[in-house]
């Protein structure tokens, strides 16, 4: 089976833009993984906020520096990605896995590669796994910092981790060798909405939050799902938490509706920011948290586009 690499220095680019080619494929997503984020770029240009968004991009230079970006990397990062899904077990990066599929142009990528003083490549059964490192993000202090391994599983489908025994494992499950989540691993309701082009999804949330102050609230919390798209003409973020116990769902529901009372509060010299607000709507069914907010697609663009051009004009302090 032919094997290629996937160049490191696209991976920010990779997930900023986000991108899938159609439903998420959970027989790629290991078994043991308790999170998984999916994007859909196909998806997201073909809805009317993506339409408009990519309008934007081109007013403000970005479409051209994409242009460049492609003429050096041999792939556009909007037209020719087609899929990224994320997975992983907890917040160890080391067990974190990217699939991503896309059209490149295999030759340049790895000519590209093959200035990196510090590439190296192994083998894993059929499949050539590469090594590489990003010097601006050494750490003396940690060894495992601006390094990344990646192979291709076939010409279309790349393969990345900060770990080789990531890029083993994601290839075994890929081959069907390993089980994969679909199976039930994730039941998540967010994860079967129509028009979602983003998809995420997380149980065992407690490990995710850690010694982390700022993610205690996921302390409470043993499943999320998180699901945003467009319907019908509406952009829409759906969100599903169940909580360790009633009780805790409660204390949750409070402390959801005492954030939105705070963003109300917060936006209450920008009307159309309140507005918005206002369209969040919670709900709460035994252990299950709910939250909905859904706008028209174009009004949403136009305030986002107002807000940037009011902070651009801000003096610099």
């Amino acid at each position: 089976m032919r094997t290629r690499l996937f160049v490191a220095m696209a991976i920010p680019m990779l997930v900023a833009v986000t991108a899938a080619a159609g439903p998420l494929g959970m027989n790629q997503v290991g078994k043991s993984a308790n999170w998984v984020v999916h994007f859909d770029l196909d998806l997201f240009k073909a809805s009317t906020i993506g339409t408009m968004v990519r309008g934007e991009l081109a007013n403000l230079g970005v479409e051209q520096k994409l242009a460049e970006f492609a003429y050096v990397f041999g792939f556009h990062p909007l037209n020719d990605l087609r899929d990224v899904t994320l997975y992983g077990i907890g917040p160890d990066k080391n067990k974190a896995v990217v699939l991503i599929d896309a059209a490149f142009k295999v030759d340049q990528v790895l000519s590209i590669l093959a200035m990196n003083p510090e590439y190296q490549k192994t083998t894993h059964g059929d499949w050539v796994i590469h090594r590489w490192v990003d010097e601006n993000k050494r750490d003396a202090n940690d060894p495992s910092a601006g390094v990344t391994y990646g192979g291709f599983f076939n010409d279309n489908l790349a393969i990345l981790s900060p770990s080789l025994d990531g890029v083993r494992s994601g290839l075994d499950v890929l081959a069907g060798v390993s089980a994969g989540a679909d199976a039930g691993t994730f039941a998540q309701n967010e994860l079967k909405l129509k028009g979602a082009f983003i998809q995420i999804a997380a149980n065992r949330i407690d490990e995710l939050a850690g010694d982390q102050q700022q993610a205690q609230m996921l302390k409470q919390a043993k499943e999320l799902g998180i699901a945003v798209g467009e319907s019908a003409g509406n952009f829409f973020i759906e969100g599903g938490l169940t909580a360790n116990s009633e009780d805790a769902a409660i204390n949750l529901n409070k402390m959801m509706d005492g954030l939105l009372a705070f963003a109300m509060l917060a936006s209450a010299d920008q009307p159309k920011l309140a507005e918005l607000a206002q369209k969040v709507q919670t709900s709460r069914v035994v252990d299950t948290l709910r939250v909905r907010f859904e706008a028209p697609s174009e009004s949403l663009v136009a305030l986002l586009k107002e807000l940037w051009h009011m902070q651009q004009a801000k003096p610099i302090q």
